[in-house]
């Protein structure tokens, strides 16, 4: 069951997270903002246009997907359920991948996929290093555990700005595995909804928040 975490920690730094299964989660073709949208869930990753997807948004069954990264957001992290390999237990972890059948091909058949940053600030991904150094206001994705010691997703957004290099030493310090994490888009796409809480650090005119293609929401 999807819920939100008490507010995390670090120094004078505050982390939310939202906390869901792997199997409550999908990406979701929108065109819109997250408010807008009515779903509850997260902003999706790195966009050109309101229609034009810089990165996977992969999830088995939708009617609308985008299975192609563009290198610089090729870090993918990926849920697979491929009884070849993991004997009917969920993987949950990254890999690089510039499109969906060389992620298939490296880890099996995969439920959901979604295409971003990792946290290595040396990664071509981080061109110029701007993205890396910028303090800015972040999404991210990780694998986590439940108070039970279950495998979730933990989508974490800071509360206030805050570089990438700050945030890889954040998470680490609270016990997140940098190769099982991946930063998507952030700034003003920033967007959580979940029950009455809502994280809109940049609204638009209109009080929503900026449109993107695609989000990852909680089923």
């Amino acid at each position: 069951m999807a819920k939100l975490l008490p507010v995390k920690t670090v120094g004078t730094r505050r982390y939310q997270v939202l906390e869901a299964s792997p199997t409550e989660i999908a990406t979701q073709y929108v065109a819109n903002s997250l408010i807008k949208s009515g779903y509850q869930g997260v902003n999706g990753s790195f966009f050109n246009t309101v229609t034009q997807a810089l990165a996977m948004h992969y999830t088995r069954g939708q009617t609308k997907n985008h299975t192609v990264n563009h290198e610089k957001n090729s870090w993918t992290f990926y849920i697979s359920d491929d009884e070849r390999y993991y004997g009917g237990n969920l993987r949950i972890a990254c890999t690089s991948a510039l499109n969906l059948t060389e992620l298939e091909n490296k880890v099996g058949k995969v439920l959901f996929a979604i295409g971003g940053k990792d946290l290595f600030g040396e990664s071509p991904r981080y061109s110029g290093g701007t993205i890396w150094s910028t303090s800015a206001f972040r999404t991210l994705v990780a694998r986590g555990s439940d108070d039970k010691g279950n495998a979730v997703i933990h989508f974490i957004q800071p509360l206030q700005t805050v570089t990438m290099a700050t945030i890889k030493e954040d998470l680490n310090s609270l016990g997140y595995d940098p190769y099982s994490t991946i930063n998507i888009d952030g700034g003003g796409t920033t967007q959580m909804v979940f029950g009455n809480y809502k994280f809109l650090p940049k609204p638009e005119s209109d009080g929503s928040a900026r449109p993107m293609p695609y989000l990852i929401k909680i089923k």
